[in-house]
């Protein structure tokens, strides 16, 4: 289902900022926001971490979590 589909993929993005976003410098913050816009319903996961690495195209990620938020599994 199309509700199960946004919970693996919000699931996914948290897991990720947690696990890479922050590093050694320690706690950050990670914020869920959603709305709609233009009659879709929109989801935006963010944190204050370090970013992506320099070079890094999500579309081209062979990880199975940037897969599942992509759509692409």
């Amino acid at each position: 289902s199309m509700a199960a589909q946004l919970a693996l993929a919000v699931n996914e993005l948290v897991l990720n900022a947690c696990k890479h976003a922050f590093g050694e410098e320690g706690p950050g913050a990670v914020t869920i926001s959603g709305g709609r816009a233009g009659g879709r319903v929109t989801i935006d996961v963010a944190d204050d971490g370090q970013g992506w690495p320099e070079g890094f195209d999500p579309a081209r990620s062979r990880g199975l979590g940037m897969k599942v938020v992509l759509g692409t599994v």
